[in-house]
Formats: structure tokens, C-alpha cells, sequence
């Protein structure tokens, strides 16, 4: 039996993996801990996020099922370049599309779902960079009998 910590952070390390596996992303960072950066010089950078996890009485096979939010953050450029939307289609594309590749992230979720897809501005330590938000839903299946 799998404990809950090692059921949930067995969901980040697997998105972390298909992050880093993308060739246009020079870094992958898990959390908002900006010290985990190079530096801001070496773009594109995904930061991996959550928020509040619904959890639910399964009445199913499994005791819980959790609803786990994935936010990341895609930093491409840090300034208003003429090709900004190329760049950006192409990186947060080929992100969306790894995700939807594997639907269970390798057997660690029951699904995943891709709820948001927002390209725009970032503001980090005072700066703007382009890029955007991209959000997945996944559905963790947890017994604790």
C-alpha cells in the first residue's frame, strides 16, 4: 500500500519528467522557489504549481478520490519579441500535447484533464515576462484500507 505523500508527489515527479523531456524548455522548476533557477537568462523555464486539492469520498474501488490541480507557469521570453506568439504556441503546444500523450501520467493518475490555457504575461521579481498559464486537472484514486 502506497501512503498518501508518496501517491501525491508521485503526480508532480511524473509531470516534472514529461517537462523535462521537452527540448524547448532550457529549465523545470517544481514549487515557486525561485532560487531553484539558473537565471532568468536561460528561457523557456515551467514552474510546476498546485492549489487546493478537492477530495471526495470515492464509494468506489478506491476510499478517496482527489482532484489535483497543475499550474504551470511558462516563461519564454522576457521581452515583447516580434515572433512572441511563434514562441509561445510552440513551447506551451508542445506542452499541452506531451500531457495529452499520457492521460494517466504512467499509470500515476486515473486521468488528466487540460482545463486552461492562457498566454499573456508573467510578472517575477518586478519583471514582465511573455508566456503564459497552463492548468490540468488530475483525478487520484487513494485508498487508505
Amino acid at each position: 500500500m502506497t501512503g498518501f505523500k508518496d501517491a501525491f508527489v508521485a503526480v508532480f515527479e511524473a509531470v516534472q519528467e514529461i517537462l523535462q523531456k521537452q527540448k524547448e524548455l532550457q529549465q523545470v522548476v517544481l514549487g515557486k522557489n525561485l532560487k531553484q533557477l539558473d537565471s532568468f537568462d536561460k528561457l523557456p523555464i515551467a514552474i510546476i504549481n498546485t492549489d487546493e486539492a478537492k477530495v471526495a469520498s470515492s464509494g468506489g474501488l478506491a476510499d478517496y478520490e482527489l482532484k489535483i490541480p497543475i499550474i504551470l507557469d511558462v516563461i519564454i521570453v522576457e521581452y515583447e519579441a516580434e515572433n512572441w506568439f511563434d514562441k509561445m504556441s510552440k513551447v506551451m503546444g508542445e506542452i499541452v500535447d506531451a500531457f495529452l500523450d499520457d492521460t494517466t501520467l504512467g499509470g500515476r493518475v486515473r486521468d488528466l484533464v487540460w482545463t486552461g490555457y492562457a498566454p499573456g504575461t508573467i510578472t517575477f521579481e518586478d519583471a514582465v515576462f511573455y508566456g503564459g498559464e497552463i492548468r490540468f486537472t488530475a483525478t487520484l484514486d487513494y485508498g487508505n484500507s
